[in-house]
């Protein structure tokens, strides 16, 4: 059975990559990895990582990514910060290589994904 390797990809990591965050997380994706990072990638990160994807979808083994994350609850956000227009930051996102992840769905607080096997 082929492996499939996970990695928990903590918050202060991501900060110390600094500009290298993106390119990390697409070298662990090329390598068929899947991770799960502490901290959300921010809209524009997600945007430049999905540009950055496209460029190497011609590769006849990279199929693209997937990615999920809990988008922050408005009812759990302060009166205050909704007042100041503070957004608390996404806690949780998941992204690995679209040919292993079949179906990523969200329920509640979990995250579940469905990943494919090599047969």
């Amino acid at each position: 059975m082929p492996e499939i390797i996970v990695q928990i990809v903590p918050k202060n990591t991501l900060e110390s990559l600094g500009e290298r965050k993106l390119e990390y997380i697409l070298d662990k994706i090329l390598e068929g990895k899947i991770l799960l990072l502490e901290e959300a990638l921010t809209p524009e990160e997600q945007l430049k990582l999905i540009e950055a994807t496209m460029k190497k979808i011609g590769n006849d083994k990279f199929k693209g990514i997937e990615l999920a994350f809990y988008p922050e609850n408005p009812q759990r956000i302060s009166f205050l910060d909704r007042l100041l227009k503070r957004k608390k930051e996404q806690k949780v996102m998941l992204v690995g290589p679209a040919d292993l992840i079949k179906e990523i769905r969200m329920k509640n607080d979990i995250i579940e994904t469905i990943i494919k096997l090599e047969e």
